[in-house]
């Protein structure tokens, strides 16, 4: 059975950002991420935490999305391709300041379907 160890923290903190750092080995990991919890675009640069060991499992590029919900990650370290669900883990997604960024082209072509 899998325990998410800290739930009740995050829901009395209200800050999951934060409130995982607490807990990480290098909180500096996540300086320019952003907590995701359902909308994720291919290209995105992501780092997954999973909720019962709040370890770093993957850090990598999404380069494919499954109908089930399915992530599929290119790692950066060793170019492996790895599916999770993201239901199971803390997802942090880089947040870009670039203005070809992919990100916002996925979101204003769902806008417009």
């Amino acid at each position: 059975m899998e325990y998410e160890i800290l739930k009740k923290w995050i829901f009395l903190n209200q800050d999951i950002k934060q409130s995982i750092e607490m807990f990480l080995d290098n909180p500096n990991k996540l300086k320019n991420y952003k907590f995701i919890e359902d909308t994720f675009y291919l290209n995105d640069k992501i780092i997954v935490i999973s909720k019962n060991k709040l370890k770093i499992e993957v850090e990598g590029t999404i380069v494919n999305i499954a109908k089930d919900n399915k992530l599929c990650i290119i790692k950066q370290t060793s170019q492996s391709s790895v599916y999770i669900y993201p239901s199971q883990y803390y997802c942090f997604v880089k947040q870009t300041k670039n203005k070809n960024n992919d990100r916002k082209f996925y979101e204003t072509l769902l806008k417009i379907i």
